[in-house]
């Protein structure tokens, strides 16, 4: 999958954009922090500074007559006290608002106004101590708003009285504590979050009517949005400021990496991408250069480090060019050996008499160490042999040049010494053959044979293929004084000999498993009533089956010497092609009576029409073979599977068919049907 790109820029900009977003996020915090605690900070020290201000001067006596001039207000609270707030704009709320405006007309509580007004700063008040909460009974409030005079001079605020009044049910709960507090948080009804500081002032009572004693306090309040007022002109010029650094930041970030990094990597990307392109069209042309810069850091190394491979490479490129070529000679050398190798072989099966002999040859690598080779004497012997040279390639091909060369030349005689003598001859390598080779008289069917080390063969005998017992020599090239005695065996018609290296009996799976001598006995059996080449085709079947597409270990060769007289015919399951059937049978019959030829083509016209109509083959095959007693014709073909044996015996004149079958196995001494490497087999038996 082919992955997105990022841009090195993006890359290196986003993590130190998000890095200094992050320490003024930070950075903003904790001045806000600190801010916070500065402003509440200040805003008690200013209460302290006030409230001792006002002390003093209540100690003097100057102002002494504010405890006593709040005296009937609160009067006039406690004797009217509601037992719960006032519906804002009701009836009650209106009397009691007049009842506290009569109170507070009195000339002491005027006094009172008057002393505080001089005194106002932001929020200043006398307030008392009820059972349940603290009553606001004075306020003098300007708003931390002052209006300037004619002559410059500060002028306090008009205080109305009557809007303070309803402040007697603003605090729900005492914030009092001690002889003083400074900065305590209060929440009021109307006004909102206050910072409220406070000095205990006097206990006092009325005068006249003996009331109290009240607990009076002085109190100053400071709105909480005016203690934090700065805190929102901070955030707006730190945004501010802080996005300005951020950018100059990134601008300066990137120029010096512009200059640093981007400018040199991307210039080494351009000549890289060229390089390549070059590498690609086969034609590599010099792009980098070494660094001269007088400060080096890491992109002029990385340059340098291309410069260099650059140079590697066009030699590494050289090399691969010259072992190319050499490759392709020795390819060339190794095809030309190959098709010299094949060109040893037969290249037909071998057809002499009541002798067939068939053979098969595979190597595990362009050319190999195996070799099979038959060919006539003269009109009575035929000679054959199968040999297997130690090792694979090359070498083992060139020494079983020299083997088959010398065997052809003794086989006739079976001269093996002579062949043992010469291959030790000058064999540094300690190379070595194994062979069997053997000179069967088609006429008598006595078969004379050497075996020099090689794999036990397998004989047909009386319909099934047991291992030949035989005198096994040493191998070919190893001692050159050593005696090879020639052993005999008198063959029967229809005998086989099936011989084979140990390519196809050492043939592993992908475990290591090889498919052994008893595989190779049980698909011979398995198989019997084949011709010798089908015999081939079905071992190469099932060592493929067996190896499951596990690489050739070792070279493969087999051939198949029958003893009887065989004659094949491959023609296409069409009527046209079984017009070619009658002509062949009676060419391989020539010597027979009229009409055994005529029964035998009357079974086969019918086994041959049913390939044609039933089985949807594309080829079909005819192996006729004289054992000398019996005639076995063999039909096969690759179409689906189609038995035609299976027809009832008996004729049902009702329905169309059957008779063919039932007269092929009247006419027959044997007849049957089997399933066998995906093809229709069928074979019958008549004895002349």
């Amino acid at each position: 999958m082919k992955h997105r790109r990022i841009p090195l820029t993006l890359a290196i900009l986003l993590p130190v954009f998000l890095a200094i977003v992050g320490g003024e996020i930070g950075l903003y915090f904790s001045a806000y922090v600190v801010l916070n605690e500065t402003s509440i900070t200040n805003n008690i020290n200013d209460d302290k500074q006030d409230l001792s201000s006002l002390n003093e001067l209540y100690s003097e006596g100057s102002y002494k007559g504010l405890g006593y001039g709040v005296v009937p207000v609160i009067e006039a609270y406690e004797s009217n006290k509601p037992s719960a707030p006032f519906t804002p704009g009701s009836q009650a709320e209106t009397e009691y608002r007049d009842l506290i405006a009569k109170a507070s007309s009195s000339q002491l509580y005027e006094f009172c106004e008057r002393k505080m007004e001089r005194f106002v700063t932001t929020f200043v008040g006398v307030f008392y101590e009820d059972v349940n909460a603290n009553r606001m009974v004075l306020v003098c409030s300007s708003n931390g708003r002052q209006s300037t005079g004619p002559n410059g001079s500060a002028v306090s605020a008009e205080v109305e009285t009557s809007l303070y009044l309803g402040a007697f049910f603003n605090r729900d709960d005492r914030f009092t504590s001690g002889t003083e507090f400074y900065g305590t948080i209060v929440n009021d009804r109307f006004a909102g979050q206050m910072l409220a500081s406070g000095l205990y002032m006097t206990e006092v009572t009325h005068p006249n009517q003996g009331g109290g004693p009240y607990r009076v306090w002085l109190v100053r309040e400071t709105s909480a949005k005016d203690v934090y007022a700065s805190l929102p002109l901070f955030t707006r010029n730190f945004a501010i400021v802080s996005s300005i650094i951020a950018v100059v930041l990134l601008v300066l970030t990137y120029l010096l990496l512009r200059v640093i990094v981007l400018t040199p990597a991307s210039r080494l990307s351009k000549d890289g991408n060229k390089y390549i392109k070059s590498l690609k069209e086969g034609e590599p042309k010099a792009v980098f250069e070494p660094s001269n810069k007088r400060y080096q850091n890491e992109m002029t190394d990385l340059n340098d480090a291309l410069y260099y491979t650059q140079g590697a490479i066009d030699d590494y490129a050289n090399r691969i060019r010259h072992a190319a070529a050499y490759e392709e000679r020795i390819k060339a050398d190794l095809s030309l050996a190959e098709r010299i190798q094949a060109g040893m072989l037969p290249t037909k099966p071998l057809h002499v008499g009541q002798c067939a002999v068939y053979g098969y040859m595979r190597p595990a690598r362009e050319v190999g160490g195996d070799m099979y080779n038959y060919f006539p004497i003269d009109e009575d012997r035929v000679a054959f042999f199968v040999s297997d040279v130690s090792g694979k390639g090359v070498s083992a091909a060139l020494f079983m040049a020299k083997t088959e060369s010398l065997l052809h030349l003794m086989a006739p005689e079976l001269d093996i010494n002579r062949v043992n003598a010469f291959l030790c001859q000058g064999n540094e390598e300690l190379l070595f053959a194994t062979a069997f080779i053997g000179v069967l008289n088609h006429k008598t069917g006595l078969l004379r044979f050497v075996n020099c080390g090689h794999e036990p063969v397998f004989l047909r005998h009386e319909g099934k293929y047991v291992e030949l017992h035989e005198d096994v020599n040493l191998a070919l090239g190893c001692i050159d004084d050593i005696d090879f005695p020639i052993q005999e065996i008198q063959l029967s018609l229809g005998d086989r000999l099936f011989v084979y290296t140990d390519g196809v009996s050492e043939a592993m799976d992908k475990e290591g498993n090889m498919f052994g001598k008893e595989r190779i006995l049980d698909t011979l059996n398995g198989a019997i009533e084949l011709s010798g080449e089908d015999l081939i085709v079905q071992m190469q079947t099932q060592v493929g089956a067996f190896v499951q597409g596990a690489e050739q270990s070792d070279d493969m060769c087999m051939v198949e010497l029958g003893y009887c007289r065989e004659a094949v015919l491959s023609f296409p399951p069409t009527l046209e092609g079984l017009n070619q059937v009658p002509d062949f049978v009676d060419q391989f019959l020539m010597d027979k009576k009229a009409k055994f030829r005529s029964e035998i083509n009357v079974v086969l016209d019918e086994l041959c029409t049913n390939v044609v109509e039933y089985s949807h083959a594309n080829d079909a095959r005819l192996v006729l073979q004289d054992d000398g007693t019996n005639i076995y014709a063999t039909v096969l073909d690759s179409g689906v599977a189609f038995d035609p044996i299976t027809t009832p015996v008996e004729h049902d004149p009702e329905q169309p068919g059957g008779l063919g079958i039932l007269m092929a196995k009247n006419m027959t001494d044997d007849i049957h049907y089997r399933r066998l490497n995906e093809k229709n087999v069928l074979q019958f038996r008549k004895k002349y």
